[in-house]
């Protein structure tokens, strides 16, 4: 997660593609190989916020289907590691608590 999936992310742009950085992942950097960003005029954008259009439109890609999501469901009892590994940097994706 975060370092990593800024660099897939990058590695997959179509020439004059763009990649919006949003979340603030702890101690993440990025890296760019400079001859292929110029050469295929690529874009890096930072994002703190979106905007109303920003939303709309990842309604409609959610909408669509066209967005997957990494998640796991952990028993609520969990809780304790659940935040220790979150604390640690150690979780991919989101944990769902089961209640029940």
């Amino acid at each position: 997660s975060g370092g990593d999936a800024y660099a897939d992310a990058l590695s997959f742009l179509r020439p004059h593609g763009a990649v919006v950085l949003v979340g603030l992942p702890k101690d993440t950097y990025i890296t760019a190989e400079v001859f292929g960003s110029v050469l295929n005029s690529h874009r890096i954008i930072g994002s703190y916020v979106g905007n109303r259009q920003d939303s709309i439109e990842a309604l409609k890609l959610a909408a669509a289907g066209d967005v997957s999501t990494t998640y796991t469901i952990e028993k609520l009892e969990n809780l304790p590691s659940v935040f220790e590994r979150m604390a640690a940097g150690k979780l991919a994706g989101r944990i769902v608590l089961d209640c029940e």
